[in-house]
Protein backbone atom coordinates (compact mmCIF):
# COMPACT_ATOMS: atom_id res chain seq x y z
CA UNK A 1 0.00 0.00 0.00
CA UNK A 2 1.20 3.70 -1.20
CA UNK A 3 0.18 6.80 0.52
CA UNK A 4 -0.47 9.41 -1.93
CA UNK A 5 0.34 12.66 -0.08
CA UNK A 6 0.77 14.64 -3.64
CA UNK A 7 -2.01 17.25 -3.25
CA UNK A 8 -1.77 17.93 0.87
CA UNK A 9 0.39 19.95 2.26
CA UNK A 10 0.54 22.96 4.42
CA UNK A 11 -0.69 24.77 7.55
CA UNK A 12 -4.14 26.39 7.14
CA UNK A 13 -5.52 28.83 10.27
CA UNK A 14 -8.23 30.20 11.28
CA UNK A 15 -6.89 33.81 12.50
CA UNK A 16 -9.73 35.50 14.09
CA UNK A 17 -10.59 33.53 17.59
CA UNK A 18 -13.86 31.51 17.22
CA UNK A 19 -16.39 31.51 20.19
CA UNK A 20 -18.22 28.42 20.90
CA UNK A 21 -21.33 29.24 18.57
CA UNK A 22 -18.77 30.78 16.16
CA UNK A 23 -17.17 27.09 15.90
CA UNK A 24 -19.92 25.24 15.59
CA UNK A 25 -21.00 27.10 12.38
CA UNK A 26 -17.22 27.47 11.16
CA UNK A 27 -16.81 26.86 7.19
CA UNK A 28 -14.09 26.66 4.94
CA UNK A 29 -13.92 30.45 4.61
CA UNK A 30 -12.91 30.69 8.18
CA UNK A 31 -9.45 29.57 7.39
CA UNK A 32 -8.17 32.91 6.06
CA UNK A 33 -4.41 32.71 6.62
CA UNK A 34 -1.46 30.01 5.96
CA UNK A 35 -1.80 27.51 3.00
CA UNK A 36 -4.99 27.13 0.91
CA UNK A 37 -7.02 24.97 3.42
CA UNK A 38 -8.10 22.97 -0.03
CA UNK A 39 -4.75 21.44 -0.19
CA UNK A 40 -3.57 21.47 3.58
CA UNK A 41 -3.50 18.82 5.94
CA UNK A 42 -2.72 20.45 9.07
CA UNK A 43 -5.40 23.25 10.76
CA UNK A 44 -4.98 25.55 13.29
CA UNK A 45 -8.23 27.15 15.10
CA UNK A 46 -7.78 29.95 17.49
CA UNK A 47 -10.78 29.64 20.19
CA UNK A 48 -11.69 32.67 22.27
CA UNK A 49 -13.89 31.15 25.74
CA UNK A 50 -14.59 34.47 27.35
CA UNK A 51 -14.30 34.22 31.36
CA UNK A 52 -16.95 31.78 32.18
CA UNK A 53 -17.54 29.53 29.05
CA UNK A 54 -16.30 26.19 28.60
CA UNK A 55 -16.29 25.46 24.21
CA UNK A 56 -16.46 21.37 23.29
CA UNK A 57 -13.97 21.94 19.98
CA UNK A 58 -15.59 18.63 18.92
CA UNK A 59 -18.36 20.99 17.50
CA UNK A 60 -16.13 22.33 14.51
CA UNK A 61 -18.32 20.64 11.89
CA UNK A 62 -16.25 17.81 9.98
CA UNK A 63 -18.23 18.04 6.94
CA UNK A 64 -16.78 21.45 5.61
CA UNK A 65 -16.68 21.85 1.81
CA UNK A 66 -13.93 22.68 -0.51
CA UNK A 67 -14.63 24.56 -3.34
CA UNK A 68 -14.68 21.53 -5.83
CA UNK A 69 -17.39 20.31 -3.56
CA UNK A 70 -15.31 17.63 -1.65
CA UNK A 71 -14.55 17.46 1.84
CA UNK A 72 -11.89 19.36 3.40
CA UNK A 73 -10.98 17.17 6.52
CA UNK A 74 -9.78 13.95 5.07
CA UNK A 75 -9.01 11.10 7.32
CA UNK A 76 -5.30 11.73 9.39
CA UNK A 77 -6.11 15.62 8.73
CA UNK A 78 -4.49 17.52 12.06
CA UNK A 79 -6.20 19.96 13.44
CA UNK A 80 -5.22 22.14 16.40
CA UNK A 81 -7.25 23.83 18.79
CA UNK A 82 -5.73 26.75 20.89
CA UNK A 83 -6.99 29.22 23.41
CA UNK A 84 -6.52 32.80 22.62
CA UNK A 85 -7.85 34.17 25.42
CA UNK A 86 -7.02 34.50 29.20
CA UNK A 87 -10.42 33.77 30.92
CA UNK A 88 -10.54 31.29 33.34
CA UNK A 89 -13.04 29.06 31.02
CA UNK A 90 -11.70 25.73 29.15
CA UNK A 91 -11.17 24.08 25.88
CA UNK A 92 -12.96 20.12 26.49
CA UNK A 93 -13.00 17.39 24.27
CA UNK A 94 -14.56 13.69 25.33
CA UNK A 95 -12.66 11.25 22.52
CA UNK A 96 -15.19 8.90 21.23
CA UNK A 97 -13.02 5.75 21.04
CA UNK A 98 -12.11 5.94 24.58
CA UNK A 99 -14.26 8.00 26.60
CA UNK A 100 -11.65 10.01 27.60
CA UNK A 101 -12.70 13.55 29.02
CA UNK A 102 -10.15 16.22 28.22
CA UNK A 103 -10.80 19.90 29.77
CA UNK A 104 -7.53 21.45 30.51
CA UNK A 105 -6.62 24.45 28.29
CA UNK A 106 -7.68 26.66 30.59
CA UNK A 107 -4.46 28.84 29.74
CA UNK A 108 -3.98 30.93 26.91
CA UNK A 109 -1.82 29.40 24.28
CA UNK A 110 -2.64 25.73 25.19
CA UNK A 111 -3.91 23.75 22.63
CA UNK A 112 -5.35 20.43 22.32
CA UNK A 113 -4.67 18.52 18.85
CA UNK A 114 -6.83 15.87 17.48
CA UNK A 115 -7.01 13.83 14.20
CA UNK A 116 -9.70 13.23 11.69
CA UNK A 117 -10.35 9.76 11.57
CA UNK A 118 -12.59 8.31 8.73
CA UNK A 119 -12.72 4.30 8.28
CA UNK A 120 -15.22 4.74 5.25
CA UNK A 121 -18.32 4.14 7.62
CA UNK A 122 -17.59 6.65 10.58
CA UNK A 123 -15.95 10.43 10.18
CA UNK A 124 -15.19 11.63 13.93
CA UNK A 125 -12.11 13.64 15.77
CA UNK A 126 -10.15 11.14 17.82
CA UNK A 127 -6.77 11.92 20.43
CA UNK A 128 -3.71 12.28 18.72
Amino acid sequence: MSLDFSNERGLAQVATALNGTDLAAATRADFTTGSDPDASNIYQVLVTTGSTTDVDISTLPLVMAKADASLMFQDGDLISFIKSDTGAAKLTFTDPLTGLALSFADRQGERMTVVVSDDGTTRQYVLL
